[in-house]
């Protein structure tokens, strides 16, 4: 993994990172990228909570992941991160 991205480097010059609550699947990245021009690359993680009930507890006590997901999309050059899906 390069220190640094460049754009030769990237698979898409602007790249775009979501996430959903765990166990959803929401479509909103899929629909994002319909409406995009073709420099533009998508990719997804979604959260993984064991047990995961959609409570507004399990959200406030995992809230942390939302570093670990921005972090991940960071080092893999996205620059734009968004959360799709609500309880």
């Amino acid at each position: 993994m390069p220190e640094k991205w460049s754009a030769q480097q990237k698979l898409f010059p602007h790249q775009v990172g979501f996430t959903c609550p765990p166990f959803d699947y929401d479509a909103e990245p899929s629909d994002f990228l319909r409406m995009s021009p073709e420099t533009v690359g998508v990719h997804g993680w979604m959260l993984h909570v064991p047990d995961y009930a959609h409570g507004l507890d399990q959200r406030k006590a995992n809230f942390g992941m939302m570093d670990d997901f921005v972090h991940c999309m960071a080092r893999n050059s996205v620059v734009v991160c968004g959360l799709v899906g609500s309880n």
